[in-house]
């Protein structure tokens, strides 16, 4: 016996149908979603882009401060150990002419001084004279170590204005700029003086004839205080 009608066929599930708001509602989260993605991306690009740009000037930064500290070495390289040495050297020979011609000068004018003495005592001359000679070795010994003062003070001149210039380095990171200035400031180390006239080292003539007994008050015959440059007695080498 067959049934009739349609009753008995599967017709699988019931698919919804969206109503054209649901629709409209879903393409424009879609459309926000694209949206705020691709905003995603350009900010991570955008980010990646600075940190290059951040990397690369601090490479640059570095690569400047480098080539500046060499620019500062090049023209502090001849401030070495044989410079400071000449410098000692150089000085020690000025002051000891300086000294020799002092200690002629003196002995000159303290001949003249003691022939104000009555009878031209001897005794009294030749100790003059060795006094003197005392005086001129006590300053000869002075002068090594002056010598050292004068290289330590141009040491330390030198140093500082090298680590000067090697801040100023690294806070501009200017190569160009620290090469001028590292040139200007040797060529002005280099060629300031360090010489300078020495304090008077010997007892005036006249005043040491003074204190010996029978000067009869004669004037010196050669050299004075003023003849002499010196204000008597002083020791101290660097003037």
């Amino acid at each position: 016996m067959c049934s009739s009608g349609g009753g008995g066929r599967n017709r699988g599930p019931v698919v919804p149908v969206k109503s054209p708001e649901q629709i409209a509602a879903e393409a424009e989260a879609a459309r926000k979603a694209a949206e705020a993605e691709a905003r995603r991306k350009a900010a991570e690009e955008a980010a990646r882009r600075r940190e290059e740009a951040r990397i690369a000037a601090e490479r640059e930064r570095q690569r400047q401060i480098q080539l500046g500290r060499t620019n500062i070495d090049d023209a502090f390289k001849g401030f070495n150990d044989s410079y400071y040495a000449n410098l000692d050297k150089q000085y020690e020979d000025y002051a000891r002419t300086d000294i020799e011609d002092q200690y002629q000068k003196q002995l000159r004018g303290l001949v003249g001084a003691l022939s104000g003495i009555d009878n031209l005592q001897y005794a009294t001359r030749s100790q003059g004279v060795d006094d003197l000679g005392i005086q001129y070795r006590n300053a000869l010994g002075m002068v090594d170590e002056s010598g050292d003062a004068i290289a330590d003070q141009a040491r330390s001149e030198i140093t500082s204005a090298r680590d000067n210039l090697i801040s100023t380095n690294a806070n501009t990171a200017n190569a160009a700029m620290m090469q001028q200035r590292a040139q200007e400031a040797a060529q002005n180390l280099a060629g300031r003086s360090r010489m300078s006239r020495l304090a008077s080292l010997f007892v005036d003539p006249v005043q040491y004839a003074a204190s010996r007994p029978g000067y009869g008050g004669r004037p010196a015959v050669f050299g004075t205080s003023n003849a002499t440059g010196s204000s008597g007695g002083s020791s101290r080498i660097v003037g």
